[in-house]
């Protein structure tokens, strides 16, 4: 079977089990902000566990299919240490996932498909967690979080993958202006990707008054930064250096827009 008729039959499947989760859906009474009851619905909470599992069965089975992933796996079958603390004190960064990495392959003899489905379950179930509780569509977000290419990095780009996931968890947080839990989650976060940390700042963001001189100052140089982005990426990743970031210095294909 040709690959776009798999993924097209993929995304049918999974778009079709997300609309059913809204068409037999979850009644609550709650308290509304004047002082009466409204009725919420909520997704049927049976398809929002099956939309899951498809996902995640799916994305446990990839192993070598994108170059990342064989990295990580590579790393994880020939060079990580057993053993929860073990793993930790051997990881320069991300010790919280190469610690549960450690565990797990001290738990399981190694085996590549637990490593693989345990971080696949973190990912997209603390995804689907926010998308069942805040969505007002739960099939148009699920139907764009597979079309804009989100599922497909899951087991790619791992660690930042399971960090911004956790980060997603603190989106009640952020809204309710929670700073203390959501830095927590940061923290968290930081465990497993360093990058977890711009999150400070767009906490602040997030709040700044709409159209303020500040706000507006710094989209039209996030806005500017795009437009002139080889010029842009030059200065980045000429301040960068020798350290590891350095090496997206070529970007070809992550967007056809950068070549301009």
């Amino acid at each position: 079977m040709p690959v776009i008729l798999q993924n097209t039959l993929f995304i049918l499947l999974v778009s079709v089990l997300a609309f059913a989760a809204m068409k037999l859906p979850r009644t609550k009474t709650v308290l509304a902000p004047d002082g009466g009851l409204r009725t919420v619905k909520f997704p049927n909470i049976v398809m929002v566990l099956l939309t899951v599992t498809v996902l995640v069965v799916l994305s446990g089975y990839r192993g070598y299919a994108f170059a990342d992933t064989g990295s990580y796996v590579h790393q994880y079958s020939n060079y990580l240490e057993k053993g929860f603390f073990d793993a930790w004190n051997g990881a320069k960064e991300s010790k919280g996932f190469w610690a549960f990495a450690g565990l797990l392959k001290s738990a399981f003899s190694g085996d590549i498909s637990v490593f693989l489905f345990f971080y696949a379950i973190a990912t997209i179930l603390f995804a689907f967690i926010v998308f069942y509780r805040y969505s007002e569509n739960f099939a148009i977000t699920v139907f764009l979080y597979l079309t804009l290419g989100t599922y497909i990095v899951t087991l790619n780009a791992m660690r930042q993958c399971v960090a911004s996931a956790i980060m997603f968890l603190g989106y009640g947080f952020m809204m309710k202006k929670k700073w203390l839990p959501f830095f927590i989650l940061v923290g968290i976060a930081y465990l497993f990707h360093p990058t977890a940390l711009v999150m400070i700042p767009v906490y602040f963001y997030c709040h700044m008054r709409a159209w303020s001189p500040l706000l507006t100052g710094i989209m039209v140089v996030a806005v500017l930064t795009l437009a002139l982005f080889p010029s842009a990426a030059n200065f980045v990743f000429g301040t960068l250096g020798d350290l590891k970031y350095s090496q997206y210095d070529s970007m070809e294909g992550a967007n056809i827009g950068r070549g301009i």
